[in-house]
């Protein structure tokens, strides 16, 4: 499994947000369903479709980028070559999986849902994690800042984190399709160690050439200007 993540780390870390949202919205229904009309006046299902929308949005982006996948239609394959683009999304794709972890201790549940059956994949509840009678747990005052907001807000908060990264992600949709210029051109030799010295010159001489009446400062400006772009279209 290890081998797998280190190869396919895109797709093994989609995975994880998509078991997460599953684990979610299992939560959300076994909740909603315990409570029936009292969930309504909780604002669960309100918030349990405001996941399932970000979820939607996350599976599209996943399935247009086949970032789900291995193999050669693979985003990690794709992205081998751009690891500075890779990194971006590994990033954002870890922030959403915290944000779903931290809305899973948050959801209120009477018992485990029967239709997670792996318990161990579940994060320990917040009462598992503190008791409130343990001098060993929180003291009042840690808990001050936090005391008057509501799960709910802080649910709602998660999911607009989750929003936002997704967004992100989609953002990134453009830069994916041309993944990685700049590091072919610098593994084929040409990129900021080459000794571009002697074009550089000769460019120079160009626009002084060319523009004679410019100041004096210009040739050298747009001489280097001219080298840079000659260097990234070699």
């Amino acid at each position: 499994m290890e081998n797998n993540q280190d190869r396919m780390p895109i797709a093994h870390n989609v995975r994880n947000v998509l078991k997460s949202f599953r684990m979610v919205a299992a939560l959300f229904n076994h909740e909603i369903d315990s409570l029936d009309d009292e969930a309504e006046s909780n604002g669960l299902p309100k918030l349990s479709l405001t996941f399932d929308n970000q979820n939607i949005r996350f599976k599209m982006w996943a399935g247009n980028l086949a970032a789900h996948q291995s193999g050669p239609v693979s985003l990690d394959h794709r992205l081998r070559e751009a690891p500075h683009i890779q990194k971006q999304v590994l990033y954002l794709l870890c922030d959403i999986s915290e944000s779903l972890d931290d809305a899973r201790v948050l959801i209120p549940q009477k018992e485990s849902p029967k239709c997670n059956g792996n318990i161990e994949d579940k994060p320990d509840s917040l009462s598992d994690r503190w008791d409130p009678d343990s001098k060993d747990g929180f003291t009042d005052s840690d808990l001050d800042d936090d005391e008057n907001i509501s799960p709910n807000t802080r649910l709602s908060t998660f999911c607009t984190d989750i929003a936002e990264a997704i967004n992100s992600l989609l953002r990134l949709s453009l830069a994916i399709a041309n993944p990685a210029p700049h590091e072919r051109f610098r593994k084929h030799g040409a990129g900021p160690d080459e000794d571009i010295s002697f074009y550089e010159a000769h460019d120079v001489r160009y626009v002084q050439d060319k523009f004679p009446k410019i100041s004096q400062d210009l040739p050298g400006v747009l001489g280097k200007f001219i080298t840079r772009r000659r260097q990234f279209f070699k």
